[in-house]
């Protein structure tokens, strides 16, 4: 029978969702082949291997992992895999993938190909095709396509499904080879049940992955149409196992059946909890320890009793330690086994759990200090005393170290003297006592309220001879100069302009002052045009120009100059300020 054939009669399949577990699981509905049946392999870990002890409150947790992979039958030929990974790139997956944990699944899946003899080719869609790449065995090249892959666009499943079986049209493959596309798309759009059937015809085998919310009829379709299997994804932590699952399927092999765990701690290993995947009995043991049972692991891997070499069941709990000590044993070595049996129920043998080893201590306790407001001394910034000395350490491996940091910049010490820039500023207190450390951040905010500080030309500007003509004045021939303590960069031209007033009326008739309008005119933020008038009758006119300058940390100082238009030259170059409100003002912008 051709491997095809064969995929399509054995991967027919019922989708469920285990709420539960919150992971995807597949259940096999066709026959499989029974093998000659090798050990499967273990490995155990406890990460972190230092703990604190149980009720420190402070990384009082290890997760204790068991890995099982199965194993297949030397006599198993392998063959080739032509897989196109057909990626929604919509701009839904900013909010549905914002991760990427769909490319993280997908280059996870290349990984475990053979480059010697499988091949890969990407689609990145949405609303069209945003690039491909033809099958090839240049596996770095492929996950760096994978990880062009961007979320931007609408979306249009047969866009990316046409494109998906073009490139396995192109195949130069002559020998035979299973040819797979794997859609993964979290919307909805145009879908032609015919693209499906045309993959079909060709022997392509589709595996359609529902992120979210999706509509999943489309891809339930092109799934059953091809002789393939639909995942519905509920977010994006679950695609990782969801391709693990795949990649299984496609690269089916010899395995034990029935693959049973049988865990047991040590008494003092205690509140074994947050399994991944819950346990079919947890039993208490009198003398303090527990033997925790998983039986047919197979089955939340992809939904048989068996476990293929390519298939590997992640058992994880956490648990804590009410005993201190170093290189503690996690379980009870030789009775913590993995038992398989054949594929018809018959005894396979048992693997010892390999042991894991951790260290319990207590940890310290790092206080950064209180919180700081300082002021501003100048621009290069501020000098500031943090206080670690509340810290608190047991004692049980060394004195504690202290190490102070914050935006690239570090210091040593209880309590040091740091130089600090305008603003807030966290810095992270880490306290180390040669096993443990413990963390604590203050805010240190160094503050400028102080004014930028204006100087001021000091005399009034004259105009003469009252021509009704306009005049143009500019701030600097009002200020001298602006400094700031903080902000080096502020100047004269950071002047605005925010008013202008004259203590005459704008016009008054049969006073003199001629027939003009807009004797006010506000040119730009440091520019004003003034007209060369005033009244016949009075003591002479008075503009007054009031200005700001803010520096930047938004401190703003004000100022104003006035403009004499004096009633006559015989009087000098005076004019007598009867205020604006004896005329009126022009405000800027």
């Amino acid at each position: 029978m051709e491997w095809n054939k064969k995929i399509k009669e054995n991967l027919l399949r019922s989708i469920f969702f285990a709420s539960v577990l919150g992971v995807v699981a597949i259940v096999l509905t066709g026959a499989v082949s029974a093998q000659a049946i090798a050990e499967p392999a273990v490995s155990k870990t406890a990460s972190p291997a230092l703990i604190n002890i149980a009720g420190s409150g402070v990384n009082e947790e290890t997760t204790v992992t068991i890995e099982v992979t199965g194993a297949g039958s030397t006599s198993t030929s392998a063959v080739p895999m032509d897989v196109v990974f057909a990626i929604d790139s919509s701009g839904s997956m900013q909010s549905n993938d914002p991760s990427g944990l769909r490319k993280t699944a997908a280059k996870s899946f290349v990984d475990k190909m053979d480059s010697s003899r499988d091949t890969a080719g990407v689609v990145s869609w949405d609303d069209s095709i945003d690039f491909s790449l033809p099958l090839t065995n240049d596996f770095p090249l492929v996950k760096t396509n994978i990880d062009s892959v961007d979320s931007s666009g609408s979306t249009n499943l047969n866009v990316g499904l046409e494109e998906a079986i073009d490139i396995l049209d192109a195949n130069p493959r002559t020998e035979n080879s299973v040819e797979v596309i794997i859609f993964l798309t979290d919307g909805q759009g145009t879908y032609l049940h015919s693209t499906a059937q045309e993959a079909a015809d060709k022997g392509y085998v589709i595996y359609s992955i529902g992120l979210g919310g999706v509509n999943p009829t489309p891809l339930q379709d092109m799934a059953t149409t091809t002789g393939g299997a639909y995942y519905s994804s509920p977010d994006a932590t679950s695609l990782q196992a969801i391709f693990d699952d795949i990649f299984s399927e496609v690269t089916t092999s010899t395995i034990p059946y029935y693959v049973d765990v049988v865990e047991v701690t040590q008494d003092y290993i205690v509140d074994e909890s947050s399994f991944n995947i819950a346990p079919d009995t947890v039993i208490p043991d009198g003398s303090g320890t527990t033997t925790i049972i998983w039986n047919n692991i197979g089955l939340s891997s992809d939904g048989d009793p068996d476990l293929s070499d390519d298939e590997t069941v992640v058992l994880s709990f956490n648990a804590k330690s009410d005993q201190s000590g170093t290189n503690l044993e996690v379980d009870v070595f030789g009775t913590a086994k993995v038992n398989y049996k054949d594929s018809e129920g018959g005894d396979g043998g048992s693997v010892n759990i390999p042991q894991a080893y951790i260290t319990v201590n207590g940890a310290p306790v790092a206080d950064a200090g209180e919180d700081q407001v300082v002021e501003q001394a100048n621009w290069a910034g501020t000098s500031v005393t943090l206080d670690g000395s509340g810290s608190t350490d047991d004692g049980l491996v060394s004195p504690l170290t202290y190490t102070w940091t914050w935006d690239g910049e570090s210091a040593s010490g209880v309590s040091p003297t740091v130089s600090l820039p305008l603003g807030t500023t966290t810095i992270t207190l880490e306290v180390f006592d040669g096993q443990l450390s413990d963390t604590d951040t203050v805010e240190i905010t160094v503050q400028d309220t102080t004014l930028p500080e204006i100087t001021a030309s000091g005399e009034p500007i004259i105009f003469w001879a009252p021509n009704h003509k306009y005049e143009t004045v500019s701030i600097s021939d009002c200020v001298e100069s602006v400094t700031d303590i903080c902000d080096v960069d502020v100047g004269v031209d950071d002047i605005i302009i925010t008013s202008v007033s004259s203590d005459e009326p704008e016009d008054s008739p049969d006073k003199g002052d001629g027939a003009t309008l807009e004797d006010i005119v506000i040119v730009d933020p440091q520019t004003v045009d003034l007209r060369a008038e005033r009244q016949g009758d009075g003591n002479g006119r008075v503009y007054t120009i009031n200005y700001e300058v803010t520096d930047a940390s938004g401190n703003t100082a004000t100022g104003s100059c006035q403009v004499w238009v004096p009633h006559d030259q015989d009087e000098g170059t005076t004019a007598v300020d009867d205020g604006a409100a004896a005329g009126y003002t022009v405000n800027y912008p």
